[in-house]
């Protein structure tokens, strides 16, 4: 059972109890006279919360609708002159039952109720005006028995007593329907561009969380997501017996970075790191792959490589860093780098002898090689553990003993 007070004493003073019954009317102006309104005009068994709105309508919550009862103007206390509205799923409720708890109007007059679904809210300052009255249209008008269309200025027979018209009224059995189902479809577009939104900023979150922010390059973890899939191509297409089918990892160091950031700070540092890897993207084919593996270490991967190219690239690599200085605003830095390589798979009779991690880890080592013996020059892991030297400066070839893992021959 649910009570509400209505009114002031004097002006329409009432207690509005609802019951098992129905809504029974109490009228505290007149000695407590009390009305319940009977099945015809409240067709509802039991009724577990009741509230009021600030227009004095009463909002019946049950177990099988929602009942809303706007009052007569000219007889408020009559129960049976009420205007009845009924509430259902379609309108858009969680559920039918309200049989948990109470009901309440908070101080911005939304209606609050609790039913087995969950809380429901109903505001009725955003309630929709009721639709224009639609008009009566006139479709066709014609003498009765005849086709003959009557229109202005025709001339009827004086035996023609009767004529027939047809009409038609554009409306609807539940305009609120239509209403709702038209604020839902809108809803669904604000969700569906508030998804694409947020999938949008999820890729870009995914990206950034990929992307080394300095040179705007791939970040280690990007690589570590990719160089097994990579190298996994690779090796079946080494098995299958294609031809510059390989890889080729390239370690890259700027030499005397530290000195760099040392003599004119961080931001120097990052805005040279920036130049570099553009000027590694320009010679880089669309397919290989560049990332800041750390520090001032690159990571480049050739695809569709073979020895002698791979060779080749790699002092198009010394020239492109060397061969012109890092200009800024306000400095001009002279840089050279160490690089070192090796391919995958090693070798072409034992592809699967060495993984990409250990084959990249073979060009680490050419790489310290070329900056403990004087920075500015590629090295290259060689199948049978040797490493073979480029240096710009006197444009030799020089072997270096061997210093790297020798692998089988057989």
């Amino acid at each position: 059972m649910d009570l509400r007070e209505q009114g002031l004493p004097g002006a329409n003073h009432a207690m509005r109890a609802a019951h098992r019954d129905g809504l029974t009317r109490i009228d505290l102006d007149h000695d407590l006279h009390s009305e319940t309104s009977n099945a015809s005009v409240l067709p509802q068994e039991i009724v577990y919360q009741l509230q009021l709105d600030g227009a004095g309508r009463n909002y019946l919550f049950g177990y099988r609708c929602v009942i809303r009862i706007t009052p007569d103007v000219a007889a408020p206390q009559d129960l049976q002159r009420m205007h009845i509205e009924r509430f259902t799923l379609e309108d858009g409720l969680p559920a039918l039952e309200f049989n948990r708890g109470s009901s309440l109007r908070d101080d911005q007059g939304r209606i609050w109720a609790n039913s087995i679904e969950g809380a429901v809210l109903y505001d009725p300052a955003a309630e929709l005006a009721p639709p224009t009255p639609r008009q009566l249209r006139l479709l066709s008008a014609q003498i009765e028995g005849r086709d003959q269309p009557l229109f202005d200025g025709v001339a009827r027979d004086a035996n023609a007593n009767n004529v027939v018209f047809e009409f038609a009224l554009l409306s609807y059995q539940r305009d609120h329907l239509t209403r709702y189902r038209t604020e839902t479809h809108a809803l669904d577009v604000e969700v569906a561009t508030r998804m694409r939104a947020l999938a949008n900023a999820n890729a870009k979150l995914q990206r950034a969380s990929l992307t080394d922010p300095p040179t705007e390059l791939w970040n280690r973890r990007y690589f570590d997501l990719e160089l097994p899939r990579e190298s996994g191509r690779a090796l079946q297409r080494a098995l299958a017996g294609e031809k510059h089918a390989d890889m080729a990892p390239v370690l890259l160091d700027l030499d005397h970075f530290k000195s760099i950031n040392d003599r004119y700070g961080q931001l120097v540092g990052d805005a040279a790191l920036l130049k570099l890897a553009v000027r590694l993207l320009a010679v880089m084919c669309r397919s290989d792959l560049a990332s800041r593996w750390g520090g001032e270490t690159f990571l480049i991967v050739f695809r569709d490589a073979h020895f002698d190219a791979a060779a080749m690239l790699k002092k198009r690599r010394l020239a492109v860093v060397s061969d012109q200085p890092l200009i800024g605003p306000y400095h001009r830095i002279d840089v050279t780098c160490s690089i070192g390589w090796a391919m995958f798979p090693l070798r072409c009779d034992q592809a699967q002898a060495l993984s990409m991690q250990q084959v990249r880890a073979l060009a680490d080592e050419a790489a310290y090689r070329a900056t403990d013996n004087g920075h500015n020059g590629a090295y290259a892991a060689l199948p049978d553990g040797s490493v073979t030297q480029w240096q710009r400066s006197g444009g030799g070839v020089a072997i270096i003993s061997p210093v790297l893992p020798i692998l089988p021959t057989s």
